[in-house]
């Protein structure tokens, strides 16, 4: 049978250091790479309580849409009955979070991007689809952040499928 050990409590020296002042230094230690839904309600909340006035908004310009689809394997179906109903949102969000008013909250939107990014990269590798993933985003923040009721779920998802056609997430080239 194999010996257990107790490593709580200062001064332990199981691990031969006391494991505890050892991690104390590393305080934010996975903490930069956790997706925080409070922060993304925090965005939406911003985004949501500035558009006022649709009709200020520019027009959403984004890349070759076909050809992103056919790369992260995107369906016709989908992004028309799906994502291209966010269209009209999407200039809203564009246009809020370039303004340079915004900018603490555009460091936020590319935290959470590069977080997003690199947790779809790693699944597209392991043979995810990237059009099930998108859907996903609210299922988890709803789990992880109570705020999120019916019409910030739904920003929730527009913001994701932004990120999508706007390319901060999915295969570029």
């Amino acid at each position: 049978m194999a010996q257990k050990f107790n490593i709580k409590g200062e001064g332990n020296q199981t691990a031969g250091r006391d494991i505890n002042y050892y991690l104390s230094g590393y305080d934010d230690l996975g903490k930069k790479f956790i997706f925080s839904p409070k922060i993304m309600a925090e965005i939406i909340d911003a985004v949501y309580n500035e558009i006022d006035n649709p009709s200020e908004l520019d027009d959403f310009e984004r890349p070759d849409i076909e050809e992103k689809n056919k790369l992260n394997e995107i369906t016709q179906d989908f992004f028309d009955n799906i994502i291209k109903e966010c269209y009209d949102e999407f200039g809203k969000i564009d246009k809020f979070l370039k303004s340079p008013a915004n900018s603490k909250y555009q460091k936020k939107y590319a935290a959470i991007v590069k977080e997003i990014s690199g947790e779809i990269y790693a699944r597209i590798s392991n043979g995810e689809k990237l059009q099930n993933m998108l859907p996903s985003l609210l299922n988890y923040a709803k789990l992880k952040d109570e705020s999120f009721d019916s019409e910030k779920g739904h920003w929730l998802q527009v913001f994701s499928y932004y990120m999508y056609v706007n390319c901060d997430i999915g295969k570029k080239k």
